[in-house]
């Protein structure tokens, strides 16, 4: 799981980059799915559980959909943070860079949530 948030950060950027998206929409969407990943890696950790998390990538010409799972029930708050904090800024991060985030627990999992976050994509 050290890996997830580069691997995922790798992945969202070479899909974009297909995509024909512009390199700071790339550079936005990149930040965020790290932050996700990020979180979704640390909550599940502090819970003491070491499963696997997942990411989803949804989009189209005008817009992409980052969604990822995990295992925990946290849910996930937008706290004030100073600049300088070590936690606490990435769900900042991610509503100053998407258009919309949130999060919803799945129907089709037993426990666990999806925090995800929608971004506008123009073309490059």
């Amino acid at each position: 799981m050290d890996t997830a948030p580069g691997s995922a950060r790798a992945h969202v950027t070479a899909v974009l980059r297909e995509w024909k998206a512009s390199s700071d929409t790339a550079a936005d969407a990149a930040t965020i799915v790290t932050e996700l990943t990020t979180n979704a890696v640390e909550t599940t950790r502090k819970h003491g559980l070491y499963v696997p998390i997942s990411l989803w990538m949804l989009g189209d010409r005008a817009s992409a959909v980052f969604l990822v799972w995990d295992a925990t029930d946290a849910t996930p708050v937008l706290r004030d943070a100073t600049s300088d904090a070590e936690h606490g800024r990435g769900l900042q991060m991610v509503n100053g860079l998407s258009e919309r985030w949130g999060f919803y627990r799945p129907d089709e999992h037993p426990f666990g949530k999806v925090v995800w976050a929608a971004i506008h994509k123009p073309e490059g």
